[in-house]
């Protein structure tokens, strides 16, 4: 089965004649599917699409499905339980001191099963529970955080749709979550190269994305002429190909090069150039974080390296 597709860009609108008139024929496929008049739509959009296009829309694919993880009230509730535990805290800490006090009754404080102050016991009941809350909270908070921001592409896509393409079919109100940019989290993250990811601006800033890297929704309710899905598999096979292709060039190069060149130095400077170019090649077309990256440059430093010496031993 193969990954969920990557993110779908929504057309920035633009003054061509010839690209208004392409939308517009395309915009009255939404209208066709719903069996509404085009103008109805356009006038009544909150009724004909609502969330009922615009929850499809978003489920389309994993970039879309952004929301705000808010932090602040988060920290806030997190604040909020952690005081009432410190009361809770306060209290058990008085009724400790209480029963350990100077005196002729000699209270067992040291044991569990013979507890006589249901006072004592009832409140422990409360700590659990409160304690209970407050950590399942905290854990739950902590796993929301591991989420990334959400990209700022997939964030103008997200609003150009609500505001642009199809501005008043979700109330303001509530389409308003979009804009709140440093508090949104992409629900199902998906990573993606350095490389990968100025295709992507390119692509929606342009407005020109090639036809072998789009897919169709299996939605139909969605397809409205404005927006472009992403075929990651195509994407994903067009990459490989060009980085499996640069990398045989990074390969087979520099030996023939350091066979012909005889200088020590020279030698030396072309190894250091073509790791420079392997270092940025893996940086810039894979998820490779930096350690890695410089293992794998090391790595093919050593493989350049003992090829100069046997070829050293074999002109000797």
């Amino acid at each position: 089965m193969s990954d969920p597709v990557l993110p779908l860009h929504t057309l920035q609108h633009r003054s061509s004649p010839s690209f208004s008139a392409c939308n517009t024929s395309k915009a009255s496929v939404t209208a066709t599917q719903l069996n509404v008049p085009q103008y109805d739509l356009e006038q009544r959009p909150w009724k004909y699409l609502g969330y009922r296009v615009f929850s499809r829309w978003v489920a389309s694919t994993d970039a879309f499905l952004i929301v705000r993880q808010f932090s602040t009230l988060n920290a806030r509730i997190i604040l909020a339980l952690q005081d009432d535990i410190s009361l809770l805290e306060q209290q058990l800490d008085t009724i400790e001191r209480k029963y350990s006090e100077v005196g002729p009754d000699d209270y067992n404080n040291g044991s569990f099963r013979q507890e006589i102050f249901m006072d004592r016991k009832i409140l422990l009941d409360k700590i659990f529970i409160a304690l209970e809350k407050y950590n399942s909270f905290i854990n739950e908070y902590y796993k929301l955080q591991h989420h990334p921001p959400a990209p700022k592409l997939d964030i103008r896509s997200v609003k150009r749709w609500l505001e642009v393409n199809h501005p008043d079919a979700i109330s303001k109100d509530e389409a308003a979550y979009i804009n709140h940019s440093d508090d949104l989290i992409s629900v199902r993250p998906r990573s993606k190269s350095p490389i990968r990811r100025y295709l992507e601006s390119v692509w929606w800033r342009t407005g020109f994305f090639p036809g072998i890297f789009k897919r169709q929704p299996s939605d139909e309710l969605v397809v409205d002429g404005l927006t472009f899905w992403y075929n990651d598999d195509n994407i994903e096979a067009f990459a490989s190909i060009v980085i499996g292709i640069a990398g045989l060039i990074m390969f087979i190069v520099p030996f023939w090069a350091l066979d012909v060149i005889s200088n020590t130095l020279s030698k030396l400077g072309l190894i250091t150039g073509f790791v420079v170019l392997f270092y940025c090649m893996v940086t810039l077309c894979t998820t490779a974080r930096s350690f890695e990256t410089l293992a794998a440059a090391a790595a093919y430093a050593a493989v350049l390296m003992v090829f100069i010496q046997v070829s050293s031993n074999t002109a000797k």
